[in-house]
C-alpha cells in the first residue's frame, strides 16, 4: 500500500513538474512597473523594492496572484 501512495505521489509530481505544451515568454515587467496607474508613492519605494527584478526572480505571469508578506514600509 506503502509503495502505490509512493509511486502515485511521485506520479503527481512528475506531471507538476512537466513543461507546459505552449512556451510563453516572459512578460515585459520593467513596462508593468513603469505603468501610469502606478501611485507616486509606489514608485518612490521601487528604489528600494526592486518589482521588476522581484517580478521576474518568482516567475510572475499574468493571472497569477502574489501576496507581498514581507512588507516593510506597508
Amino acid at each position: 500500500m506503502k509503495n502505490k501512495m509512493m509511486a502515485g505521489l511521485l506520479a503527481v509530481c512528475a506531471m507538476a513538474a512537466a513543461p507546459a505544451g505552449i512556451a510563453q515568454t516572459a512578460p515585459d515587467y520593467a513596462a508593468i512597473v513603469a505603468a501610469p496607474d502606478r501611485s507616486d508613492a509606489d514608485r518612490k519605494l521601487d528604489t528600494h523594492r526592486a518589482p521588476a527584478q522581484w517580478l521576474a526572480f518568482i516567475g510572475a505571469k499574468p493571472g497569477m496572484k502574489i501576496l507581498d508578506i514581507f512588507a516593510v514600509f506597508g
